[in-house]
């Protein structure tokens, strides 16, 4: 039989507050959430519209590439006829098309040379809207992320109001169960995702060029190209050199098969140094397709950048499959008959379970790992505003993230805050040992600031804890079964310095024990409430022996 026991809250306004706090905490997941999800939803509605457009023939008039110092940009310009008029436009796509390097951009501009016949998309309510090929839906994936969010702030909102008013914790929150899950999808999301858009490609090239064919070359510009940041310069090589194959020229810009840049100008300075401008080199050129080339080919230690997605798909998938053992695999509440073994008789003062400074470092250690990996994607989004190519997508993608940081430093703000809050000092003042029958008593004094506190409440609570292990995975289900006041105190400040209650335990409760896989324990645990700050939550773990056996 399980006990579960209501303590009757006297400050129904302050508990009202405490639901609108926690409700304003998870409305902001929410409606940040909705908000991107509406943005994202929007840009992935624009991008599918010309899927559904009727297709017509047009004639390339002219196309090139436009440079500048960080991108190279596709120029096309086509005509084609709608309903029997003609019409001109310079529109490739619904989005500029711009490539870091010069042979990406040669190679999509090849399927535009000028003269050729091609297939464009005309939009029927506006025939001056025409494309030559649509953009990827690929960005749809990314509606997962606010989705998550929704869930959390739906889900937090929905249990602050349905949870029992009148128990002694705090409003309730998500399950601790699915929060995991959550966190593990998003991890192996960023993993895999960042796996197909870097490391792929990025592998594949340079294991094909170990056969692409030598080439001569001529060097045209060489230099360091510098990349301003949030945090500081990083660099890359900047090398663009000409080259004939199979009797037409061609021009490249690409070093090696390694994108980006990273710190350290005089490393970048030695290998320029080695392809002066004017000089004859060697290039490596993908006989495949021609526009492809690179002065170092194979392999390089800035391919073990595509490691970087690794940690977190690891984490992800090991987070996920933690979540999925304990949902299957959860053991029932044990049925089985146990022997508890008697303790000897515990009076006097009771040790807190938990240090408040321990819980300032965990939530500290927490917030400085996740914004330490969310900061690594934020000098990208912060570098390209300054450089003025603010990338939209990936500032977009990145707020949510934000946010949970956000989030996390103001959890170790307020748990530092509860370090000035009163301090319990508790007490057992039985002098037999505490059985179930018996009654226990206590009495505390409180130490700090007590003119802040509302009410004190001090009960006892007994829950069951089930550990089970599959592999190397270790989970541990907690129950609570029973939970009764010993003390409930409201008035001045003076009724919380000191005081004493009791609580005669009903005879059919069952004794601490513990074993490998189970245990069964009681504590005595103080709740402080302090309106606008951290309330006061303390716990002592307190000894329940077995029923005297009579003799």
């Amino acid at each position: 039989m399980r006990f579960r026991f209501n303590l009757n809250r006297k400050n129904g306004p302050a508990s009202f507050i405490g639901k609108i706090a926690n409700s304003l905490f998870f409305a902001v997941f929410f409606a940040m959430g909705c908000l991107f999800l509406w943005l994202l939803g929007s840009t992935v509605i624009e991008n599918a519209k010309p899927y559904f457009w009727p297709t017509t023939p047009a004639r390339i008039l002219s196309s090139k590439i436009v440079s500048d110092k960080d991108s190279h940009q596709l120029d096309v310009r086509y005509e084609y006829s709608w309903q029997g008029q003609v019409y001109q436009s310079d529109r490739p796509s619904t989005e500029k098309l711009e490539y870091d390097h010069y042979d990406t951009a040669a190679t999509a501009l090849a399927k535009y040379a000028a003269g050729s016949e091609v297939t464009c998309r005309v939009d029927p309510r506006n025939p001056r809207e025409a494309i030559l090929e649509p953009q990827g839906l690929w960005i749809g994936l990314f509606l997962l992320i606010p989705l998550v969010f929704i869930g959390v702030g739906g889900i937090g909102i929905y249990s602050t109001w349905t949870a029992d008013s009148a128990t002694v914790s705090r409003p309730a929150v998500i399950d601790n169960k699915k929060v995991p899950w959550l966190f593990g999808g998003i991890f192996t999301l960023i993993g895999i995702g960042t796996f197909i858009a870097l490391t792929i490609p990025m592998w594949s090239k340079a294991i094909a060029s170990t056969q692409w064919i030598e080439t001569p070359c001529v060097i045209l510009s060489s230099g360091v190209k510098s990349h301003s940041g949030s945090k500081g310069t990083t660099y890359s090589v900047s090398i663009e050199y000409r080259y004939s194959f199979n009797g037409r020229d061609y021009r490249s810009d690409r070093y090696n098969p390694v994108p980006g840049s990273s710190s350290g100008y005089d490393g970048k300075k030695d290998i320029v140094n080695r392809y002066p401008q004017g000089s004859t080199q060697v290039c490596y050129v993908n006989p495949k397709n021609p526009q492809e080339a690179l002065l170092k080919r194979g392999f390089s230690w800035g391919l073990l950048l595509g490691l970087f997605p690794l940690p977190f798909f690891v984490v992800g998938v090991a987070i996920l499959i933690s979540g999925l053992r304990a949902k299957s695999e959860a053991p029932r509440a044990s049925t089985a008959t146990f022997e508890p073994r008697a303790a000897p008789p515990q009076t006097g003062r009771l040790r807190a379970k938990e240090s408040p400074f321990t819980r300032v470092f965990v939530m500290l250690f927490i917030a400085l790992f996740w914004n330490g990996i969310v900061s690594v994607f934020l000098f990208e989004v912060f570098g390209g505003f300054q450089r003025g190519k603010p990338d939209w997508g990936l500032t977009l993608f990145m707020v949510p993230f934000v946010v949970v940081g956000l989030g996390l430093i103001g959890n170790v703000i307020w748990s530092a805050l509860a370090l000035a809050n009163p301090r319990i000092q508790l007490s057992v003042e039985n002098s037999e040992p505490l059985e179930p029958g018996g009654t226990l008593k206590v009495s505390w004094q409180m130490n700090g600031a007590t003119r802040r506190l509302e009410r004190l409440v001090i009960y006892l609570e007994g829950r069951e804890e089930a550990t089970y292990r599959r592999g190397t995975n270790t989970t541990t289900d907690t129950d609570v079964f029973f939970r009764q006041s010993l003390a409930d105190v409201t008035g001045s400040w003076m009724d919380f310095q000191e005081g004493n209650g009791s609580l005669i335990l009903p005879s059919h409760l069952m004794p601490s024990f513990e074993t490998s896989h189970n245990r069964i324990a009681w504590s005595c645990k103080a709740w402080g409430k302090i309106s606008n700050w951290p309330d006061v939550n303390e716990e002592f773990e307190i000894t329940l022996n077995p029923p005297s056996r009579p003799t």
